[in-house]
């Protein structure tokens, strides 16, 4: 891993003319092809996020187990990862800086957390990883399908009108006249 390009920028994508806008140039009517990811697994993604993110896990503050995989929520977590890494990483902008502030920043402060999903697994994975927090079958009415489906995706969120205070808030309605 230390003689690895840790880098997810293509030289390509660097000298590219901007000045082309997004497009580069192209017309507007033809299909852009898919992007392609640039980590072809979560373990080779994996592999570069564990390289670049260095912390000290030396005391109580921070716990990393070096089996990750073998914990479901680390699992989970780190292909969220991923995913917002692949499609942020597109945007030429702030994606990247998104990623890190909004992504990875989080989700590794709680994977390292010394009561997060390694607590015990501070000298090497331990055979005795941390059970699910639920105990009890939940009741089966939350099983069943909800019809409702998803509330469509809005391009702008609701205004609020500046004149018109949310209910119940405000003063009381002032109902002497005054000249």
């Amino acid at each position: 891993m230390a003689d690895r390009d840790i880098s997810p920028v293509d030289a390509d994508d660097v000298a590219g003319d901007a000045s082309l806008g997004p497009n580069n140039g192209t017309a507007a009517s033809q299909p852009q092809p898919e992007p392609e990811c640039y980590y072809q697994s979560l373990g080779e993604f994996a592999g570069w996020l564990l390289d670049v993110y260095r912390r000290s896990t030396r005391g109580q503050a921070r716990v990393f187990c070096p089996q990750w995989w073998k914990h479901p929520e680390a699992v989970a977590r780190m292909d969220a990862l991923w995913r917002a890494f692949e499609q942020l990483r597109q945007d030429p902008g702030t994606g990247m800086s998104v990623f890190w502030r909004d992504h990875a920043d989080h989700h590794m402060s709680v994977l390292l957390d010394a009561d997060g999903p390694f607590k015990g697994c501070e000298d090497g994975h331990s055979e005795h990883p941390l059970g699910p927090l639920a105990e009890q079958e939940p009741p089966a009415v939350l099983f069943q399908r909800d019809e409702r489906g998803l509330p469509p995706i809005a391009t702008e969120p609701p205004r609020a009108h500046a004149h018109t205070p949310p209910t119940g808030v405000g003063r009381a309605q002032d109902t002497s006249r005054r000249p």
